[in-house]
């Protein structure tokens, strides 16, 4: 089902909250069968108030590749050039990934920016730690856009939502996706 959002019409907030109500998806019964691989925008929350994250699915594999990153453990990062300080907790956690090329195991943290976020402020390790809490704990809603939907028009349906709900994980002034990512069409 697509949904697309008014954001002109100044009833967006009421819109998005009663989406959020109705069409949340609890994470530890989620099956990735019923998300759909169209291109979206996906909210964890727990319960009706605490939003925790809003990103974007751009990708060819859409929201079902997006939200299966997100509970996939393996899901990883183990280049020394992706690594922040903020990763160091993660990083001492003992999790290893193999060179496929290699076969050196190098340390590895939590890959996509929604883990990690969450690893970082919740002192997670990376991979099994990090997938059961967002299992155990949130729940996710997602809505989709039309096919001709260019990836700068959901980054800006993000944008939008980033600065109304205010989520705990999303980086202050992330609200500026458009201005942060490489917009491509």
């Amino acid at each position: 089902m697509t949904t697309a959002f008014d954001f002109k019409a100044g009833i967006l907030t009421s819109q998005v909250k009663t989406f959020l109500t109705k069409r949340r998806h609890k994470a530890s019964t989620l099956v990735m069968t019923g998300v759909p691989l169209h291109r979206g925008i996906y909210v964890w929350s727990k319960g009706n108030s605490e939003v925790f994250y809003i990103g974007t699915a751009t990708g060819k594999y859409g929201l079902k590749g997006r939200l299966g990153d997100h509970l996939r453990p393996t899901h990883l990062e183990a280049r020394k050039s992706k690594h922040q300080p903020e990763d160091s907790f993660q990083l001492k956690c003992g999790i290893f990934v193999t060179c496929s090329r290699t076969g050196a195991r190098k340390p590895a943290v939590d890959k996509s920016v929604f883990r990690r976020s969450l690893g970082r402020k919740l002192r997670l390790a990376p991979g099994v730690k990090t997938v059961g809490f967002i299992r155990s704990k949130l729940e996710v809603a997602w809505f989709t856009f039309p096919p001709k939907s260019t990836r700068k028009d959901i980054l800006k349906y993000e944008a939008e939502l980033i600065r109304m709900l205010k989520p705990k994980l999303n980086r202050a002034g992330n609200a500026g996706s458009l201005d942060n990512k490489k917009v491509k069409k």
